[in-house]
């Protein structure tokens, strides 16, 4: 059985882990020249400016989910497609909104994306246990 709640996981963990990787990159690399503050030290500004802008690519994302759902797609399949809704969404709402910092977003997006959506389950375990038998 596919675990519907993952949709909501994937995308909300997405948006908040964002900012912490992007902040764990310029962390290792350093600031680029033309950038003033990291995602993460204005994040709640990020948060709200990252679910506004996502959820034209949410919409895109649950429609995915659901037609791989009614075609039966395997979990790996389903789950390997979503993550790659996710990136290729991701870098097009990122394209068109553009601002000097757009390259280093699409990083630390797509890999909170990437990372999130094989972190959770898409899969939901039956429990045998309570499981309800039928004559």
């Amino acid at each position: 059985m596919i675990n519907k709640s993952y949709i909501l996981k994937h995308w909300i963990t997405t948006l908040f882990l964002a900012p912490v990787i992007s902040q764990i990159i310029e962390f290792i690399f350093g600031k680029s020249h033309h950038q003033v503050v990291g995602l993460f030290e204005v994040f709640p500004v990020t948060l709200i400016f990252s679910i506004v802008f996502s959820l034209p690519a949410l919409v895109i994302y649950i429609f995915t989910f659901y037609f791989l759902y009614r075609n039966k797609v395997t979990f790996l399949v389903s789950k390997l497609t979503l993550i790659i809704v996710s990136v290729v969404t991701i870098s097009i709402t990122l394209i068109l909104i553009g601002g000097t910092m757009f390259n280093e977003m699409i990083v630390a997006y797509s890999l909170s994306a990437l990372v999130t959506g094989l972190f959770f389950s898409i899969r939901i375990k039956q429990n045998k246990k309570y499981a309800v038998k039928t004559s």
